[in-house]
């Protein structure tokens, strides 16, 4: 995507898909995203490492790895974005939902500590968006579990307003 602002020129590049983790990233995106030498990066991954059972040490080694090489091999700004809360109140049954929302503060924990040491920025969108996530509203889209147009609308103004 292409887009011009002030006479600036911004080149958009989106390096992810659906269902994607962090061993997905390593393998499959970051040297892509290495290669095209960025100015910004913005790093919004581990749902699907919580939702697919991956574990919080392989975990934290494999986004220790995206760090290190986006730090190392690029003089990006890198923003890190936490893992958000998802998933309705209707969609889990107990004790599912617990689980998740124990899995997913004890990831971010993990990645607000790695972003710290990498330098990187931590943008924190779980905790303030935490209470709306956990039911069901127009913030869904019909599957209880991803974010509508709204939804993710509610993260975009939460990253821009946490962006330098």
């Amino acid at each position: 995507m292409l887009a011009r602002r002030e006479g600036a020129e911004v080149v958009l590049k989106n390096n992810s898909y659906p269902g994607a983790r962090t061993d997905d990233v390593i393998r499959d995106l970051l040297s892509d995203a290495i290669s095209g030498q960025p100015d910004m990066v913005m790093l919004l991954i581990g749902t699907n490492d919580i939702h697919g059972r991956v574990g919080l040490e392989k975990f934290r080694e494999n986004y220790k790895t995206i760090l290190e090489r986006l730090s190392r091999e690029t003089k990006a700004r890198i923003y890190v974005i936490s893992i958000p809360f998802i998933g309705s109140d209707t969609l889990y049954l107990p004790p599912y939902g617990t689980y998740f929302e124990s899995m997913t503060i004890e990831y971010n924990r993990a990645v607000k500590e790695l972003t710290e040491a990498y330098g990187a920025k931590y943008i924190d969108i779980a905790g303030p968006t935490k209470g709306l996530f956990q039911k069901d509203g127009e913030h869904y889209s019909a599957d209880l579990f991803h974010p509508s147009s709204k939804g993710y609308g509610v993260w975009a103004d939460l990253i821009y307003g946490d962006l330098d």
